[in-house]
């Protein structure tokens, strides 16, 4: 009788899937690879490159490419920037000729005024009014309108005045805060101490107070005006002085001194050895 467990019992041909652990599968990867080689070591062709403020790893020959289109992407966007603020300085150019010409207009109609309130400075009110109060009563209710009128139209024009000279002045300090934000982000050690060298460089070169200040809202001029300073400074740099081989000082040779003293033979108190001793000089007793 069966207990019904023979068939929990694998049969000789079904045995359990063996598992190989990960050191098993490497040997045997090494065995495919054959004895005594090495797994292939893939060479990394990538460089690492700064691309608009990010890390990127690109192969090393398009590098070059990477780079030039990013200069050429950087000058394009410069471009693009200093259009846009050709444009936006043009249409304010064109905003403050319409406002100073409507300036000048208010101003012409003041001038037109004091004009006319001028001819009531030498009238007699107080005659006129005795002799004729219609007519005093009708000129003075006129002067009195043109006083008014001046009254009010001298207030807008100080007032637009006023108005014109803040805005101009923002607008300066606007340009000139952008301007220096450029020259800070291209000129290397940009400040203060620089901007007045380069303040000083140019007005020893000739430029006007008007044209430093129109200067010093344009980046592009500023950035050549600094090439101009370097150049100068290197040009004005000073060089080590040249050197002087040393010479050693020699005696000067007498000239025209006096030459061996000359013996008198017809000196009677000459000693007899030197007479003859100058006598044979002179060529005597020789044979």
């Amino acid at each position: 009788m069966s207990d019904g467990t023979e068939n929990l019992d694998p049969q000789p041909n079904e045995r359990p899937p063996v598992t190989e652990s990960p050191a098993e599968t490497q040997a045997d990867a090494q065995v495919e690879l054959g004895e005594g080689q090495e797994t292939p070591v893939i060479e990394d062709d990538s460089e690492e490159i700064d691309f608009d403020g990010e890390k990127y790893k690109v192969p090393k020959k398009l590098k070059d490419s990477f780079l030039m289109h990013g200069d050429y992407t950087r000058k394009t966007q410069e471009v693009a920037r200093q259009r846009e603020a050709i444009e936006a300085r043009a249409a304010e150019v064109a905003r403050e000729a319409e406002a100073r010409k409507g300036l000048e207009k208010e101003i012409g109609r003041l001038t037109l005024i004091d004009e006319q309130l001028e001819r009531y400075q030498n009238v007699d009110w107080a005659a006129l009014r005795a002799s004729n109060p219609d007519q005093a009563n009708t000129h003075f209710q006129d002067y009195a309108l043109l006083r008014d009128q001046r009254e009010n139209l001298a207030a807008k024009v100080q007032r637009d005045i006023t108005e014109r000279s803040q805005k101009s002045q923002q607008d300066f300090a606007k340009r000139y805060a952008e301007t220096n934000e450029v020259l800070a982000r291209d000129i290397k050690g940009w400040n203060q101490e620089l901007a007045d060298n380069l303040r000083n460089f140019a007005i020893a070169s000739g430029v006007s107070a008007g044209e430093l200040t129109q200067l010093a809202t344009n980046a592009s001029m500023v950035k050549l005006l600094h090439q101009a300073y370097l150049g100068h400074q290197l040009s004005t740099a000073k060089q080590p002085a040249p050197i002087v081989p040393k010479v050693e000082a020699k005696p000067i040779a007498k000239v025209g001194g006096a030459g061996p003293r000359m013996v008198n033979v017809h000196d009677p108190n000459l000693e007899m050895d030197k007479y003859v001793e100058a006598r044979r000089k002179q060529g005597f007793g020789k044979r």
